[in-house]
C-alpha cells in the first residue's frame, strides 16, 4: 500500500506483487537476524510490547479521530525503532524504562508529523466515513455527508469506549479460558 500510494501510484499489479514479495523476503531476513541476536524469549516479548504500545495508540485513535493521516501512521511505525535504539544503546535503559521512553517518543513523533502534514483528502475522509460511520471526533467530516438521507451518525464516543472495553474483555477472557482448559487437561 505504501509503495502504491506514496512511491509509484501507476504501478502495475505485477510490479506491486513483485514489491510485496521483495518486502516479505526482506522482513524474513531481518526477523531471522534479530532472532539470532536475541538470547531469550523475554527479550522478544519486551521488544514486541514496546513497539506495540508505541504504535497501538494511533491505530486505535484512527477510528475515533479524522485528523490522523497516513504520514502520522508511517511515523508511528518507524519511530519505535529509533526510540528503542536510543533507549537501549544510547541511554542504556532496560525495560520498563525503555518502554515508557519509546511510547512517549513515538506518540510525540506521530503527533508532530500529523500536525505538520496535511489531512487526508476530503474525498478519502468522506468515503471512509460513509463506509464505516465512525463515532468520536468525526463531526467535521460527518457534516459533509449530513444531507445524504441514508447517512446516520455513528455510535457516540461513550458507546464506542464501551465496545472497546468489551472487546478487550472478550479477547482476554478467551485467552484465559483457553489457557485454563489446556492446563487443566
Amino acid at each position: 500500500d505504501f509503495y502504491q500510494n506514496q512511491i509509484n501510484p501507476d504501478a502495475s499489479e505485477k510490479r506491486l506483487v513483485a514489491v510485496g514479495r521483495l518486502c516479505t523476503i526482506g522482513l524474513m531476513i531481518l526477523s531471522a537476524a534479530l532472532a539470532l541476536l536475541l538470547q531469550s524469549a523475554l527479550q522478544i516479548f519486551d521488544i514486541l510490547l514496546t513497539f506495540g504500545a508505541g504504535t497501538g495508540l494511533i491505530f486505535i485513535l484512527r477510528w475515533f479521530w479524522w485528523r490522523i493521516n497516513a504520514w502520522a501512521e508511517i511515523t508511528a511505525t518507524v519511530a519505535p525503532f529509533i526510540a528503542y535504539a536510543i533507549a537501549h544503546y544510547g541511554l542504556a535503559w532496560a525495560f520498563p524504562n525503555s518502554f515508557f521512553f519509546t511510547v512517549g517518543f513515538t506518540t510525540l513523533a506521530w503527533l508532530l508529523t500529523m500536525y505538520m502534514t496535511s489531512p487526508e483528502s476530503s474525498s478519502t475522509l468522506v468515503e471512509f466515513y460513509a463506509t464505516v460511520r465512525p463515532g468520536g471526533a468525526w463531526k467535521p467530516v460527518a457534516w459533509k455527508v449530513a444531507d445524504d438521507p441514508e447517512m446516520k451518525d455513528g455510535p457516540s464516543t461513550p458507546v464506542l469506549l464501551l465496545y472497546w472495553v468489551g472487546g478487550i474483555a472478550a479477547v482476554y477472557g478467551a485467552l484465559f479460558l483457553v489457557g485454563a482448559l489446556l492446563f487443566k487437561w
